[in-house]
């Protein structure tokens, strides 16, 4: 029998409209190929604001309430990349409403975010977030997803009768806004 090479597991643990958990495991999914990653177990937990509140009190030491928390379960010498995450529906409800897309999307952006933190990447430096938010904008793009600053700005060039660059094939990532804060 052959060992499947990516597990992951959602659990959406909130009372809300159900959520596409076959987008957020292609999301996820598509990180750990892009990086390299052969073998991974990961879970992912669809939480409320007060649930993502008391763990980021809990395991951070942190009072407040967050998008997303990451908590890598094995180390780099191990041949498997375990972890879990925790998105919080209500913040992505809140925060796609501000962004003008869709919860949906701002659920994936965590679900990728989240996976990125596992697979190495941080966001404590602001060279880290741009970095970041690079490798956010590519996997969202091969999901046919436009980060919603990109969506305005695509818009506005179009109000301005700007083209963008051809040769370009992921958004410019220099100096990109912070919508995970």
């Amino acid at each position: 029998m052959k060992k499947q090479a990516h597990l992951v597991n959602i659990c959406n643990q909130t009372q809300q409209a159900t959520v596409d958990q076959d987008r957020l495991r292609q999301g996820i999914l598509l990180v750990l190929q892009e990086h390299g990653i052969k073998q991974a177990i990961i879970g992912l937990a669809i939480v409320t604001d007060p649930t993502i509140h008391k763990m980021n009190r809990q395991y951070l030491d942190h009072d407040d309430t967050t998008d997303v928390l990451s908590f890598p379960l094995s180390s780099d010498t191990d041949d498997v990349l375990e972890g879990e995450i925790a998105i919080s529906f209500d913040t992505a409800k809140h925060r796609a409403e501000e962004y003008c897309w869709d919860t949906e999307d701002e659920l994936l952006l965590y679900a990728i975010h989240g996976t990125l933190h596992l697979v190495g990447f941080s966001d404590q430096s602001a060279e880290e977030r741009d970095e970041m938010r690079c490798h956010e904008r590519a996997i969202l793009a091969k999901m046919n997803v436009v980060y919603p600053e990109d969506s305005t700005l695509v818009a506005r060039n179009r109000a301005l009768n700007v083209t963008a660059k051809s040769d370009c094939p992921t958004p410019p990532c220099a100096d990109p806004p912070d919508p995970l804060r």
